[in-house]
């Protein structure tokens, strides 16, 4: 029957938990004679998929979020990092965000250039941060900044 199809595939699509609330501790070097960038995190899970590849989920409370904002998540792509490079565990073969009140799943994926990339992006922003250069990037961020009120910038 089609339900039972749908389940089969929900389930075969279902990892086994491998790690909950996982932390990390990346380090990512400038290579320009900087001091290392080191990122603290914490992984709400990691599970095993039924192939062996490796999937994180990040469970969110409060709204839910579009498809493209998972496809650029930074924090998706800094946990792929940290698995990575981390944890030991490979490049995630899927990355999650998991809305607990919607009951929705939203996956993605990212390739180890596209890791390398946001890896690059992080040291970037780091390194103006470093410079002293925190000029405002309005955005849809701006809604939850903490300085909005006092930014040149407000939205």
């Amino acid at each position: 029957s089609l339900l039972d199809n749908f389940w089969e595939g929900e389930i075969a699509s279902l990892g086994e938990a491998l790690r909950e609330e996982e932390d990390f501790e990346l380090r990512l070097d400038p290579g320009d004679g900087q001091e290392p960038v080191i990122i603290h995190g914490s992984i709400d899970r990691i599970d095993r998929l039924p192939d062996g590849s490796i999937e994180v989920i990040d469970y969110k409370t409060g709204g839910t979020r579009s498809q493209a904002f998972v496809d650029q998540s930074l924090q998706l792509s800094t946990y792929g990092l940290a698995c990575r490079d981390a944890l030991g565990l490979g490049t995630p073969s899927r990355l999650t965000l998991y809305f607990t009140e919607a009951a929705l799943r939203l996956s993605t994926t990212r390739s180890d250039d596209q890791l390398d990339a946001a890896r690059d992006e992080i040291l970037m922003r780091v390194s103006r941060m470093r410079d002293g250069d925190f000029a405002a990037t309005p955005g849809d961020a701006c809604r939850w900044c903490d300085y909005r009120a006092m930014c040149p910038e407000r939205v």
